[in-house]
C-alpha cells in the first residue's frame, strides 16, 4: 500500500528564499558567483568577516542570515533555490 512512499517536491519561490537567497537573486551574474565563492570559502572567509564585507557594500542583510544560509540551516538549502 505505501510502496514508493515519497515526499511531495517543494515549490521554489521567492517566498522559499531566505534573505541571502533573495539577495543573491538580485546580483548579476558575476557577483553571484564572487559571493557562492565566498560562502564555500570557510578557510578565507569566516562568518563575521563576510557579513561586514557585505554590509560595509551597502547589502543589507544580518549576521544570522549569512550563518544559516551558509550552514544550510534556511529555505534554500532545502528547495535548493
Amino acid at each position: 500500500m505505501l510502496d514508493n512512499l515519497t515526499p511531495p517536491k517543494r515549490q521554489k519561490s521567492a517566498r522559499s528564499r531566505c534573505r541571502m537567497g533573495k539577495i543573491m537573486a538580485t546580483l548579476d551574474k558575476s557577483d553571484q558567483d564572487i559571493l557562492t565563492q565566498a560562502l564555500a570559502d570557510t578557510a578565507t572567509w569566516t562568518t563575521h568577516g563576510l557579513w561586514v564585507a557585505l554590509t560595509e557594500r551597502g547589502i543589507d542583510i544580518g549576521y544570522t542570515s549569512v550563518y544559516r544560509h551558509r550552514a544550510g540551516y534556511c529555505p534554500c538549502e532545502v528547495t535548493n533555490a
